[in-house]
């Protein structure tokens, strides 16, 4: 049962990332029904046959909707602070409701309980906040702030429309990376803003945007309507579409659009399978140039000289190759999240075990060692092996890594000159998990979401909505409305 729990604790998570992971609504699915053209680990709920008022979770498992017996009873109790972060479900009206602490709420009003804000962390910062905004702070080179205007805010700003403010208030996700946002709205299309070159933006040409602009097809506009994820891979970007094939444009030095070839392309090209096309249509999520695919394997492509690929070696890939064990082939098949930073790679398979592999001298990938590996190690505890098995969120930036475990602590490694760790401390690196600290010092909050380390900056989202960031506070990096480093939590204004 805690594995399955554990699965249905990432969709919850991961839901305004990949909106195909959770459909958190729905009375007409059956046990057996097919869930073809969903990734495995998709959830859905339905009344079960007893009619006492509970509900059963039903699993996307090999294309069939799989009950897994987990059931969301009805609370007909007061919502108290006891209660905060909890769920409940009412047959009659197929409603969710959470408890924000002192009153039962519309579950797509959660993001007021932290649970539907969407972070992205880079040299400039981003997140998707009611009403299903974004906003973004930081560097503004390029556009990368997409408000229409090219320079540094020390405070989040509107990301406009296309052709001005008010912005839009349908977006779902948002990533950044290198001097450039994309992000998902509500109507399946993509959208990027920022630096332009190399095709980073997907939109046929090279030059910045300060607002955003379309993501195209692979001949050109219209742009497709039916995005179900989108990350930024280093200087371009990759995403899924419903049917599950994965596409990619922008910088393709060292084989990073997965599609066989080495060039930029200012247009999604679609990524190969590990020996070419047809692409694969099984993608589950796709994280810059590493994926997992229903079946639970790892793949990775791209730069391989950090050793970031983990297929044990050093090669560069055009296309994918899946991800080994810790002992080489065959790979595991339980992988639940990845994420790829251009050079390390973390991940969590379905035991609640964290594992990372790629560049490893400032400590960032938690196992104890200063030393790169071309094959997983998995992350230690504070205190060295066993690691803990309770991982439900992590993040690498590729200078350091953060996750969060399932009684809601933050943890962070890697390199800490400006405090990114959040630990009170200036250590130059630490290569086993720090527990990050409140704002006041330990004992550190239980209440973390969601944690995004972004190099020398690290931001994360508490279950009552709340902001914050740490680290490094040049060009306003940490929304604060200042420049001054922090080597703990600092909220991020409104």
């Amino acid at each position: 049962m805690r594995n399955r729990l554990f699965l249905l604790t990432v969709a919850l998570l991961l839901s305004p990332i990949l909106p195909g992971h959770a459909q958190l609504a729905g009375t007409d699915t059956a046990p057996g029904d097919s869930c073809a053209g969903l990734p495995t680990g998709a959830t859905r709920v339905t009344a079960d046959a007893d009619g006492n008022g509970s509900e059963i979770t039903l699993v996307c498992m090999a294309g069939v909707w799989t009950p897994q017996g987990i059931k969301v009873p009805f609370d007909g109790a007061t919502c108290t602070s006891a209660k905060e972060g909890t769920l409940r479900f009412t047959a009659a009206s197929d409603t969710w409701e959470f408890c924000n602490g002192s009153a039962w709420v519309p579950f797509e009003r959660a993001a007021s309980g932290g649970l539907n804000w969407e972070l992205s962390a880079a040299s400039h910062n981003c997140i998707v906040r009611p009403p299903s905004q974004i906003s973004c702070w930081g560097v503004g080179g390029g556009g990368s702030l997409g408000n229409g205007a090219a320079s540094n805010q020390l405070r989040p700003v509107q990301v406009h429309t296309d052709v001005g403010v008010p912005g839009w208030t349908d977006w779902i996700s948002v990533s950044n990376m290198n001097g450039h946002s994309c992000g998902l709205r509500s109507d399946g299309t993509a959208w990027c803003w920022g630096t332009g070159a190399t095709g980073r933006l997907g939109n046929g040409a090279t030059a910045n945007q300060t607002r955003p602009v379309q993501v195209h097809t692979d001949i050109g506009l219209p742009g497709w309507t039916d995005w179900i994820g989108i990350s930024n891979s280093g200087a371009g970007g990759c995403g899924i579409r419903q049917g599950g094939a994965a596409w990619c444009w922008g910088w393709g030095a060292n084989g990073r659009l997965g599609n066989g070839a080495i060039g930029n392309q200012t247009r999604p090209v679609q990524m190969h399978s590990d020996v070419g096309l047809p692409g694969w249509t099984d993608w589950d999520q796709i994280s810059l140039n590493c994926g997992i695919r229903q079946n639970g394997t790892a793949w990775c492509w791209g730069l391989g000289s950090t050793g970031r690929v983990g297929d044990g070696g050093t090669t560069d890939r055009t296309r994918p190759v899946q991800v080994h064990s810790d002992t080489g082939l065959p790979g595991w098949s339980d992988w639940v999240v990845i994420n790829d930073a251009g050079n390390a790679v973390c991940g969590i398979r379905q035991n609640g075990t964290a594992w990372c592999w790629g560049l490893g001298g400032n400590g960032q990938l938690g196992n104890g060692a200063l030393a790169n590996h071309t094959r997983p190690v998995q992350v230690h505890s504070d205190a060295g092996l066993p690691g803990w098995s309770d991982w439900i969120y992590i993040r690498q930036s590729g200078a350091n890594a953060c996750g969060v475990r399932d009684n809601g602590t933050a943890w962070c490694w890697g390199i800490n000159s400006s405090g990114q760790l959040g630990n009170g401390t200036t250590t130059a690196s630490e290569s086993l998990p720090v527990q990050v600290q409140s704002d006041t010092g330990l004992p550190g909050w239980s209440d973390w979401v969601r944690i995004e380390p972004a190099g020398s900056t690290t931001c994360g989202i508490r279950r009552n909505g709340s902001v914050w960031c740490w680290g490094n506070g040049i060009n306003g990096g940490l929304g604060n409305g200042g420049t001054a480093n922090q080597t703990r939590p600092f909220p991020v204004l409104n």
